[in-house]
């Protein structure tokens, strides 16, 4: 039987923006072992819905476009797959995963578009455009 990664709750500490600087310790879902999690999305206003997926290492969010704690889920699952996230240690490694803006960015659309179908759609998407492209 396959070892399933689930959401656990623990706390990590995240940046409020998207550049990196001083971390803010927050309750989050924290993916498996993946280096993943999601998080409120402001940090100085712990209220509201889940809806950040962060890096946890660096504390860098990877994307906040998401309108649901579940959607929010769904992104941090696909973009789990998309890379070893334990290789980036630094901020500053963040930016040289400029490669990973598309298939995020498609990545993203699928969860929001699709919801819980949005495996299939990556698939079909995969099939008809041979990869991870817009």
């Amino acid at each position: 039987m396959k070892n399933k990664k689930k959401f656990y709750w623990g706390t990590v500490y995240v940046s409020p923006t998207t550049i990196g600087g001083a971390k803010i310790k927050v309750p989050a879902l924290i993916y498996g072992d993946s280096g993943l999690c999601i998080n409120q999305f402001d940090p100085y206003l712990p209220k509201g819905k889940f809806i950040s997926v962060t890096h946890i290492a660096t504390g860098c969010r990877i994307g906040y476009g998401h309108y649901t704690e579940q959607s929010a889920k769904w992104f941090c699952v696909a973009v789990a797959e998309l890379f070893d996230w334990h290789l980036i240690k630094e901020p500053a490694d963040v930016s040289n995963l400029s490669h990973l803006v598309n298939e995020l960015a498609l990545l993203r659309e699928l969860v929001t578009k699709y919801g819980s179908k949005w495996r299939t759609a990556l698939v079909v998407h995969k099939l008809t455009n041979g990869g991870l492209t817009l």
